[in-house]
């Protein structure tokens, strides 16, 4: 009995559909494909249909929506500013989720995206131009995007950001046009690949020193977190901060080179065996670390290094190799320029699936090897 009732079930279900199709097509009633997924790729240069846009009278918005149009208009503004770009007015900026150490999940201070757009997920990138905004994620972030993203921004569908993100500005912008970002912002790999796919439409992606986004927001922008790093003990650490550093200058001479570059925030946390409190959920300490043959750099804000973290690096008069030499975080830019005429060949580490490697910015500021004095200089891990 159990059998024929369902059987029974699977042929009424069966008829329904027949005859609903039947009834369609004999009406001619054909209802748009948008309507069953109206997230399914992207579908023109305007982006993916957007719920509930334009804002229909008497229909309220999604309560998560959040209204950035006065934001768009000011930095927009600031983009034909010659004073804030640092040279003739540029065409579009670029902005990412992605803070300095290319982290994906970053402190408030770092949420960019999230400021101008509304869009709190962890991966976007948007692009705002004179007349347009728009933000390619992928499919996790999807419905949440379109809930959250004002009716003046575009949702770019499921396509590859790294491709379709300059093939969208190569047909919003003219020849000869200027895209601008934070360098800092954008890992050197993602950089090098849309740089290369703009200049085949003669436009130039150009790194922009003040950020934007940072002048606009001013004194509203969250400061970062003040709570002190702080010891991670032996027993969780396994083995001491020392012996991890002796076992990478082992692997970075035995790739023959003379320094290597940590930006990732949680090698550094590992390396030294230290845990921050500088991004929500996340046990790290913002911090650049450099490490050569006989020394080991840390350029970390002012005081943030408690008394128990400054005794287990040694920080007190190190002249050693075994020591940590601390340095303000932002030296590390003018110290890279400096060091980098001195090494052979620097360790920096490579996009793959779990990490973006080192920003633009960092590439930008380590000497160019002239092929006459210098092997090559820079090898990714």
């Amino acid at each position: 009995r159990v059998d024929v009732r369902r059987e029974f079930r699977y042929r009424l279900s069966y008829y329904a559909m027949f005859l609903t199709a039947t009834i369609l097509a004999v009406t001619g009633l054909c209802l748009p494909v948008r309507s069953f997924n109206p997230l399914q790729g992207v579908e023109s240069a305007e982006g993916s249909h957007r719920r509930l846009c334009p804002p229909m009278d008497n229909v309220p918005q999604p309560p998560e929506r959040v209204n950035t149009s006065h934001i768009l208009h000011r930095l927009r503004a600031e983009m034909r500013r010659n004073t804030v770009v640092h040279g003739p007015p540029i065409d579009a900026y670029i902005v990412t989720t992605d803070d300095a150490h290319q982290s994906e999940f970053v402190a408030e201070h770092d949420e960019r995206l999230r400021y101008i757009s509304g869009f709190s997920g962890s991966y976007g990138v948007a692009v705002v131009t004179e007349t347009k905004a728009a933000l390619w994620t992928d499919g996790r972030y999807l419905l949440q995007a379109d809930n959250e993203l004002g009716c003046d921004w575009l949702l770019m569908g499921r396509g590859d950001v790294q491709s379709s993100m300059p093939e969208w500005v190569s047909t919003m912008m003219k020849p000869g046009g200027r895209i601008g970002a934070d360098s800092a912002l954008v890992s050197s790999a993602a950089w090098e690949r849309w740089a290369k796919k703009l200049s085949e439409n003669s436009i130039y992606l150009l790194p922009i020193r003040n950020n934007i986004v940072d002048h606009i927001w001013g004194v509203n922008q969250p400061p970062y977190s003040k709570h002190d790093a702080h010891v991670w003990p032996i027993e969780y650490a396994g083995k001491t901060w020392q012996e991890k550093v002796a076992a990478v200058r082992t692997m970075v001479e035995g790739q023959g080179c003379d320094a290597m570059v940590v930006t990732s925030l949680d090698e550094i946390a590992w390396l030294l065996n230290i845990r921050g409190r500088d991004i929500p959920y996340s046990p790290v300490l913002r911090a650049y670390v450099v490490l050569t043959k006989n020394q080991l750099s840390m350029y970390v804000p002012a005081n943030k290094l408690d008394l128990s973290v400054q005794r287990q690096l040694r920080t007190d008069n190190c002249y050693s190799a075994f020591c940590v030499r601390l340095q303000n975080y932002s030296a590390i830019w003018e110290d890279l320029r400096t060091l980098s005429q001195v090494w052979r060949k620097v360790l920096l580490p490579a996009e793959d699936e779990f990490s973006q490697g080192f920003s633009r910015a960092i590439n930008s500021y380590i000497a160019v090897s002239d092929g006459e004095n210098w092997d090559e200089l820079t090898v990714a891990y």
